[in-house]
């Protein structure tokens, strides 16, 4: 019963952000951008200073991509960033994309597996995939939609499944990675989440 009632005030919510109701998807398309660049730890800049070396350099984003499919009409849409699952989006459930699009969101289905060199879906727990790493991929995506001019980048969740649902997770941890970044999403979705 308590589970019902979780599901209908999700729904609910993400009904009343859209702030209306649409009922087609424009055409999706693939949009390149920049991970976030990952600056040095607290902890390496301090142990530099006092070591008197210089402070410790920033690791450069990967340049990954999107499929990104917007509601029909001028905007600005709020937007849902979309991870999969340890299979990739195989074994993702495939109608999500379609279904927030007609509620009147932005979907930005993440292509992160390609740039990183993993070539088999199942290798998503390698270390270029941590969930930690993909926290990254959802900042250069929060930062990508600022610059859309049908996107309110202010109104941004991350949804995922199962590995996703990890980084969805890691993306609204207080102390976590989107602090160091200095973004943060108004929502997060975990569908099965790893619990260990």
């Amino acid at each position: 019963m308590l589970r019902k009632a979780m599901w209908r005030w999700m729904f609910v919510a993400m009904m009343m952000a859209a702030g209306s109701s649409v009922s087609a998807t424009a055409d999706a398309e693939i949009i390149q951008f920049k991970s976030a660049d990952v600056p040095p730890s607290p902890f390496k800049a301090r142990m530099a200073a006092r070591q008197g070396k210089p402070a410790p350099l920033s690791v450069a984003g990967d340049v990954i991509s999107a499929d990104v499919a917007k509601p029909v009409g001028a905007g600005p849409f709020p937007a849902v960033i979309l991870f999969p699952a340890a299979g990739g989006w195989n074994d993702t459930p495939a109608h999500w994309p379609a279904l927030l699009n007609t509620w009147g969101f932005i979907t930005v289905k993440m292509l992160s597996m390609e740039p990183r060199g993993i070539r088999s879906p199942k290798r998503w727990h390698t270390r270029q995939a941590r969930p930690n790493v993909s926290v990254r991929d959802a900042v250069g995506a929060i930062r990508m939609l600022r610059t859309v001019s049908y996107a309110d980048a202010s109104r941004v969740a991350i949804m995922g499944w199962s590995w996703g649902a990890a980084v969805a997770l890691k993306s609204v941890e207080r102390e976590g990675w989107m602090k160091r970044f200095g973004e943060r999403p108004r929502a997060a979705v975990a569908f099965y989440p790893r619990c260990d």
